[in-house]
């Protein structure tokens, strides 16, 4: 039974990278046999893992259709953005209280790894870095209910997230906001933390209206 169970979460893995990754493109069909042969797996472990992919919202399951990687709407990544912009501010408060001497020397040597990236151009890595920021802002915060909400909703944004941190000077906003944010951590200013990650969202939409308004070809304000 143990060794089944942990077959199931490497199968998991590797078709949740694979999406992530932009290797299973939106609307392809995931077809369980093929895949079951591919992974040296079977169906009814295939079907479980899929079943948990759609739960995560990559992937959908639909009757006579079957399951396909799962395209995320432009309006549902707004919507998406929005969420975060509202949760996150909220979140690094909680960030501030708890954090200890041991968490901020975390978040310190983070950002340095960010900075780095940023020196060596590489906005994909300044990306990268970023969510690993954050992500260690979750869990410093403590609550774990927003904490999976946050990954959750990171997790559909990725098509967007790649294009969107790709944007001229977004890799510059990221760093400016993150490094105010970690700086207000350290400093136990839970109302400048605060207000940095809400720049940071407001950054970032900005970064996916230029993206979505390029992609269809409209004009720029």
């Amino acid at each position: 039974m143990p060794p089944a169970k942990k077959q199931v979460l490497d199968e998991y893995d590797v078709l949740r990278d694979k999406i992530l990754r932009g290797e299973l493109h939106p609307k392809q069909r995931l077809v369980e046999t093929d895949l079951a042969e591919s992974l040296n797996s079977n169906r009814a472990r295939i079907r479980r893992v899929l079943a948990r992919l759609e739960h995560d919202g990559l992937v959908s399951i639909e009757r006579y259709r079957g399951a396909y990687v799962r395209m995320v709407s432009e309006d549902e990544a707004m919507e998406i953005f929005e969420t975060r912009g509202v949760l996150e501010p909220y979140l690094v408060r909680q960030t501030v209280a708890r954090a200890t001497k041991a968490d901020k020397a975390r978040l310190k040597s983070l950002l340095k790894e960010m900075k780095e990236a940023l020196a060596k151009g590489n906005p994909m890595a300044v990306g990268r870095s970023s969510r690993k920021i954050r992500e260690e802002m979750w869990r410093i915060a403590g609550q774990e209910t927003i904490a999976h909400v946050l990954a959750t909703l990171n997790t559909k944004l990725i098509r967007f997230w790649y294009s969107s941190v790709m944007v001229p000077d977004r890799a510059h906003g990221i760093r400016k906001e993150l490094e105010a944010a970690v700086d207000a951590i350290c400093e136990g200013s839970a109302d400048r933390a605060s207000a940095a990650m809400k720049r940071y969202h407001q950054d970032a939409m900005a970064a996916l209206k230029h993206v979505i308004q390029l992609r269809s070809g409209g004009d720029l304000a």
